[in-house]
């Protein structure tokens, strides 16, 4: 298991590296996507060890709460270690199968069986689509076509170079395009030659592209003398203009080395060259005098608000309230026309406000990343995922990936916008592995990790059992198949606002299992076992009646949006003292039914440093107070607190911890980071604490307190 890991990592090095690659070869994206499907067997099968492990856990834990008198540490059965055995064997098949296909794409090794693959090349071309609809470039296209007839040279032995220089979509391509297709160029310059060079500044292959550029058909010669003569005769006598679009090299050697052979061009004087490239270096290395290095501006936000209308609209009218949406999203585009085309089909076939204007839930997105293994613990000193996930949330957030964040009042985010960039990235590089159904889609489900099921249909498939989320948004069935059980990978799920009214009992299997969520769903009870589920650290539910049952048994929680004391079921507000990670917002009701100070000291709420908002309740349909005081006194929150509400409490003082009286000049106040503070119908309280010491303190709601 532990070469496997090792392996797993090496693979997703290759993986990531060629994706850093684009590499575009047809046989060599089959052999990466082989290589990618292997990383998840392995990924599947140190998941099902640990599922294993789990199980075990689980298995053990249960014997203990029921007192069992064998007791014994249960073993990974035969079986399981037997099918292990074959699947990993299988594993090593592939991948030397996959090993002996590498030699044949000229693929070379790195230390470690690493692959080094060779860099694709994004193609371009001197067409254009219709120049009206581009957007801002008048003056550069005069400025630069200026350049190229008035500055013509009669010396042969001089190759003139005009360069356009920016950042990647600024739309240089797109002007070089504009220039090579205008009515002053085409009549001066009697051949257009366009060659896509990229970081492959190979001289012989770029020379072998001129020539195919002029005849407009494949060239069969590979000799470069040969290609060169062939060019001659195209050219004849006429001037050329040559563009090098997307221009890296910055090898002075490998220019002068291509620049020799265009000198041999001697016939066609008055010839000129374009390049388009990101850097100024490369500019100078090809020969360009700064008079000659062309910085086309990033355009205004109207005028990427015009290219996104065009696309979108067309010729049609605007409603005024999309208008309003359209120029705040113009204005993320940071003047870049090839972001607000990019925009603008994506959002060709989205014609309502509402599609414009669509927020996403943060705590969901990073319990997804969870789910998918993209948070790593070990790779971070061990932080807490969800940590990790807020971490890299913040800088894809800086560096506007992520938009429009809307805070509660404690200055949390709770959702935010997804850049329509980022959106189309992510459904391109996951359009293998996941699926949104809709109706009764006939799809293949069996490689699928990430399902979404909209209105109805069998909600999860028999066969999809590598799901590591699920999603469903709505479906007509009652009931969930028992081979729920089966998926072992699974890590979200979500059947909120369902009519889903039952779970499986297989369901209480799902040993690795990290987020569930029930809000607003139909469900009438939860299985029995819920406790099995030791790697569930976030749970939403409404009703009281969908607590599970030894909820002190979930460890690993952090996310418990409720908890409801009820003695005869057996939960005891002492549970919660087991539930160290608990982090967000907690509300705490049917405080009567705890027993003493004692039981509610074993909460030990003080510990849980994570929690920022906290409601404690006690009911309101009862005779008289028991033991309100002494339980709300051994209830101290941590200091961190920032939202505290009391409700339904029928002591004759408030604890000693909400006082600032109680405590020296000289000590910080315990809850000084309180900014709401709500008292509600504590209606036997005789005396207010003083709060002058809550210097953070915003809101303060006072409610029947009579007395």
């Amino acid at each position: 298991m532990k070469k496997l890991r090792v392996l797993l990592t090496l693979i997703q090095a290759v993986l990531q590296d060629a994706e850093e690659k684009h590499v575009r070869d047809g046989s060599v994206r089959l052999w990466l996507q082989e290589l990618r499907d292997v990383a998840y067997e392995i990924d599947d099968v140190l998941d099902e060890f640990t599922y294993q492990k789990l199980g075990m856990k689980a298995k053990f834990q249960d014997q203990i709460s029921r007192k069992l008198c064998n007791l014994f540490t249960p073993s990974i059965p035969l079986p399981y270690r037997l099918n292990m055995a074959k699947k990993i064997k299988n594993i090593n098949v592939s991948l030397s199968h996959i090993n002996e296909q590498a030699s044949q794409f000229g693929l070379q090794r790195r230390v470690g069986e690493m692959v080094v693959l060779p860099r694709g090349n994004l193609e371009t071309h001197s067409l254009i689509g219709d120049p009206f609809h581009v957007v801002g470039r008048g003056y550069d296209v005069s400025k630069i076509i200026n350049f190229l007839i008035k500055s013509s040279t009669q010396q042969p032995q001089i190759i003139s170079v005009i360069s356009i220089v920016g950042m990647a979509g600024l739309g240089k391509t797109t002007l070089a395009k504009l220039v090579c297709n205008s009515e002053p160029i085409q009549h001066h310059f009697g051949k257009i030659m366009w060659v896509c060079v990229s970081n492959d500044f190979d001289v012989d292959r770029i020379l072998v592209e001129m020539l195919e550029s002029l005849t407009k058909t494949p060239c069969a010669f590979r000799n470069k003398d040969t290609v060169l003569r062939r060019i001659q005769e195209e050219l004849g006598e006429e001037r050329y203009l040559l563009i090098f679009d997307d221009v890296w090299n910055e090898n002075v050697e490998k220019w002068e080395d291509l620049k020799g052979c265009l000198l041999g061009f001697s016939r066609n004087i008055g010839s000129k060259i374009i390049v388009t490239t990101r850097s100024d270096n490369v500019a100078s290395v090809m020969g360009t005098h700064t008079e000659h290095k062309h910085h086309p501006k990033k355009l205004v936000d109207d005028e990427c608000w015009s290219i996104i209308k065009q696309k979108v609209f067309g010729s049609s009218s605007i409603p005024e309230e999309m208008e309003v949406i359209g120029k705040d999203i113009a204005k993320k585009c940071r003047g870049l026309p090839l972001v607000a085309r990019v925009i603008g089909g994506t959002m060709s076939n989205k014609r309502d406000k509402e599609e414009w204007d669509v927020y996403i839930e943060w705590e969901q997105l990073i319990q997804l990343w969870m789910a998918n293994g993209f948070l790593d613990p070990s790779k971070e000193g061990n932080m807490a995922m969800e940590d990790i996930g807020n971490m890299h949330f913040k800088a894809l957030l800086s560096n506007s990936l992520f938009q429009d964040v809307e805070r509660d009042a404690y200055g949390n985010i709770e959702v935010c916008k997804m850049h329509d960039l980022v959106h189309d990235l992510a459904v391109f590089v996951s359009k293998e592995e996941t699926k949104v159904l809709y109706n009764d889609s006939m799809v293949d489900t069996s490689c699928i990790r990430h399902m979404s099921v909209v209105f109805y249909g069998e909600p999860v498939s028999r066969k999809s059992q590598k799901l590591k989320d699920s999603k469903i948004n709505w479906s007509s069935h009652k009931k969930l198949p028992g081979s729920l059980g089966k998926l072992k990978h699974l890590r979200f799920f979500d059947i909120s606002a369902t009519n889903i009214t039952k779970l499986p009992e297989s369901f209480t299997q799902l040993y690795n299992l990290q987020t569930l969520r029930l809000l607003k769903c139909s469900l009438e009870h939860l299985p029995k076992g819920m406790r099995n589920l030791v790697s569930l650290r976030h749970i939403y539910f409404d009703p009281e009646k969908l607590m599970p049952v030894d909820i002190g048994r979930l460890t690993c929680l952090q996310t418990l949006p409720f908890f409801f004391v009820d003695m005869e079921k057996g939960c005891l507000v002492s549970e919660l003292g087991c539930l160290s990670q608990l982090r967000g917002k907690l509300k705490i009701c049917n405080l009567e039914d705890v027993k003493d100070n004692a039981e509610a000291s074993r909460a030990n709420m003080e510990a849980k440093t994570k929690l920022y908002k906290l409601k404690l309740k006690w009911s309101y349909k009862r005779e008289r107070p028991i033991n309100d005081k002494e339980v709300l006194e051994g209830l101290k929150p941590c200091s961190n607190l920032k939202g505290l509400t009391i409700v339904n409490y029928w002591g004759d003082d408030l604890p000693s911890w909400l006082s600032s009286s109680v405590h020296g000049s000289n000590l910080p106040f315990p809850l000084n980071n309180l900014v709401k503070l709500k008292l509600i119908n504590c209606r036997e309280c005789l005396n207010l604490p003083c709060l002058g010491q809550l210097c953070n303190l915003t809101v303060l709601e006072i409610n029947e307190m009579k007395k």
